[in-house]
């Protein structure tokens, strides 16, 4: 949709530097040290130089500048771990299916681990996970080594302690939990899987050693000399063979878990995930002097979203299609609409509207108004 722009403004940019510096004046000497900042790459040197000027007793002008400053960033390691969902399980396609889950049904529980600090490092996983309620066995923990959420054959079955190399900072990546309930589970009987042992699900905690904890686990000389292809080092080894070593993270290693949970019975919400996108797309400055014509033209994306990975995090719900609405005195009940709302800025006027989309194949119609 186009609009007209009333008034022109001037944008600035605002960034927050990490800044370490020192002043010595009179004297000399030389300083490195480590510093703690939060997604700055580990090894990072931030570099400072100071100058003063003033005047001696005499009052004629002097300059006195200090040595350069070199601070290094530590490395941090950080760790979180998120249930994704929980639904049925189909032993047969390996994958989620919809539907309530019965007892005698297998259930899958997703999570997704992430490297919260800032440096590479192995995510060690263990092969087990706690569980409450009508269950007879965890049947699989099966990690998503390419990171694409599909389980496919990129997938590495958790027999015993795995770790999963080189995962980048920010990097994330899954792994399901699939547990067998068992044929006297009764309804609404509530079965929750806990993977990782964090005492409240609490994350990035110290790393306490015990045998079902989810945690980082420092990269060594070992990962320097890796092939390429491992997971999440497709390129190869990222870090040399004198920045891979004994020294841990600053702050120790970390850990954490999630627990995810499922109703005997219980059919899941079908609820539709919409996401809306609005972007800038052009300006369009039609007459020089004047800048009451000057035209915007903004882009208004309408998602509908289609796979159990778009569900939020956290929620049991399953993607539904939208449901149409019908318009009063309208000559079809089984026409499609879809409403449009949408806000047009403040001193501007809506100068004209085109709607297209694969939405409109499927019969869909836009509906808006301009009042």
């Amino acid at each position: 949709m186009s609009k007209n722009k009333s008034s022109k403004k001037l944008s600035w940019q605002l960034c927050k530097p990490v800044v370490a510096s020192a002043l010595a004046i009179g004297g000399i000497f030389n300083l490195v040290g480590v510093v703690l900042a939060e997604g700055t790459a580990a090894g990072t040197q931030i570099t400072n130089t100071a100058t003063a000027t003033y005047r001696d007793p005499e009052g004629t002008p002097q300059t006195s500048t200090s040595n350069t400053v070199v601070v290094e960033v530590a490395e941090i390691a950080g760790i979180t771990v998120t249930n994704t969902g929980a639904q049925k399980y189909d032993p047969a396609t390996q994958q989620g299916i919809a539907g309530a889950v019965q007892p005698g049904d297998q259930a899958v529980y997703t999570f997704e681990v992430t490297n919260v600090g800032n440096d590479e490092t192995d995510i060690s996983l263990p092969a087990l996970a706690n569980f409450t309620g009508p269950v007879d066995s965890v049947v699989s923990i099966v990690a998503d080594l390419n990171g694409d959420g599909t389980f496919d054959a990129t997938t590495e079955t958790i027999t015993n302690r795995t770790d999963i190399e080189n995962v980048a900072p920010g990097a994330s990546f899954k792994v399901r939990v699939v547990v067998q309930t068992s044929t006297a589970a009764q309804s609404n009987d509530i079965i929750t899987v806990q993977y990782g042992d964090t005492p409240g699900d609490a994350q990035n905690q110290p790393y306490d050693s015990s045998g079902g904890s989810i945690f980082t686990d420092d990269n060594d000389a070992a990962d320097a000399a890796a092939t390429p292809g491992t997971p999440f080092d497709t390129n190869g080894p990222s870090q040399t063979a004198a920045e891979a070593g004994d020294e841990a993270p600053a702050n120790g290693e970390r850990e954490a878990s999630a627990t995810g949970q499922i109703t005997i019975n219980e059919e899941p919400l079908l609820q539709p995930l919409v996401r809306l996108e609005k972007d800038f797309t052009a300006y369009a400055n039609q007459n020089n002097t004047d800048i009451n014509d000057d035209e915007l033209t903004y882009q208004l994306n309408v998602d509908v979203l289609d796979t159990s990975a778009d569900v939020p995090t956290g929620s049991n719900a399953e993607p539904a299609d939208l449901q149409p609405i019908t318009l009063s005195g309208s000559t079809s009940i089984t026409t499609k609409h879809v409403l449009i709302s949408d806000a047009i800025p403040n001193k501007t006027t809506l100068s004209s509207a085109a709607v297209t989309g694969d939405a409109l194949n499927d019969g869909w119609q836009v509906v808006y108004s301009t009042d």
